[in-house]
């Protein structure tokens, strides 16, 4: 196990954060055996309550994915495991934090026992990194690109590819491991990244993102999902985000039209309309990302995670 060899050094420390899930549940279970004395804290994503992935294509693809589910739904109790692995980690945990309200809610929901120990924390990003390009602020972005980025499994891959087929004078751009080059049009160009194996690295997704006009956020129909951390970079780049509207895109001060844009519909349509709006207009789309680099400098930063972090750690 990854841990073993680092329990010494992480009983030196007097507070662990660990900043995502599979961290987290790795941990608790070594401090459900006394091997971790630290306070830790996990900072959670909702993983394990997400939807299983059904690719629509290849055909092959797709019933493997279905095959898999129906085993883990049926065979491994998937639900019945969520909870014990998610109970476990409240239990050992000294606090779990979630940027995702949906996934906040159905912790509170399913624990009641542990609610002080289920904390939503806006999300953040290291605005020091993620910044404009001073050249792409130089330069008229008129006849830049739209990206579209990320593995997410809440994604809406086939409608991204939809929008790019019914806006062939437009460039777009995917980085993502989702889609297969046969499936794209021609003004696609495809770029296979992960950023867990290491296929892209922050600065090249970086670059990629300053080089672009708008970056799009589409989620599947019914998706409770927040602001990604996709969307986050963009807007620390001072780039319009384009996002599903969801139930759970809830934080006040993300105001629609004017530090971020929400499609509230979803459909291709609306989309598409958005799409050719912004890139037209290069004044709305300065001013949107302009106000979602504001926004984000002054809200999502790491010192206010930081601050929440040590308020959290002190509480406790």
């Amino acid at each position: 196990h990854f841990f073993v060899g680092a329990l010494n050094t992480l009983n030196q420390y007097d507070v662990i954060v660990a900043g995502s899930d599979s961290i987290a549940f790795g941990l608790s279970h070594f401090i459900a055996q006394d091997a971790i004395r630290p306070r830790v804290f996990g900072v959670l994503n909702a993983l394990l309550f997400t939807q299983a992935i059904i690719r629509s294509e290849p055909l092959t693809a797709r019933i493997r994915d279905i095959s898999r589910d129906l085993y883990y739904r049926f065979i491994f109790g998937r639900y019945r495991k969520r909870r014990q692995i998610y109970r476990q980690l409240l239990e050992t945990t000294s606090g779990t934090i979630y940027g995702d309200r949906s996934g906040y809610e159905m912790a509170r929901r399913m624990f009641p026992e542990f609610d002080k120990k289920i904390h939503l924390v806006a999300a953040c990003v290291d605005t020091e990194f993620w910044r404009p390009s001073l050249t792409a602020a130089q330069r008229d972005t008129a006849s830049g690109t739209i990206l579209f980025m990320g593995n997410d499994r809440g994604r809406d891959f086939e409608l991204v590819l939809q929008i790019a087929r019914h806006l062939p004078h437009f460039r777009f751009v995917f980085v993502t491991d989702r889609i297969q080059p046969e499936q794209v049009s021609a003004n696609v160009t495809l770029k296979q990244g992960d950023w867990k194996r290491n296929l892209i690295s922050d600065v090249e997704i970086r670059q990629i993102v300053q080089d672009s006009a708008i970056v799009i956020v589409p989620f599947k129909p019914g998706e409770p999902r927040t602001l990604t951390t996709v969307t986050m970079q963009a807007m620390a780049c001072g780039k319009p985000a384009l996002v599903t509207k969801t139930s759970a895109l809830w934080w006040p001060t993300f105001i629609d039209r004017q530090n971020v844009w929400f499609v509230h519909s979803g459909k291709l349509s609306e989309w598409c309309e958005s799409i050719e709006r912004l890139m037209r207009d290069s004044v709305v789309r300065q001013r949107i990302g302009i106000n979602a680099r504001r926004l984000v400098e002054r809200q999502n930063n790491l010192t206010v995670l930081g601050s929440k972090l040590d308020a959290l750690i002190q509480q406790q």
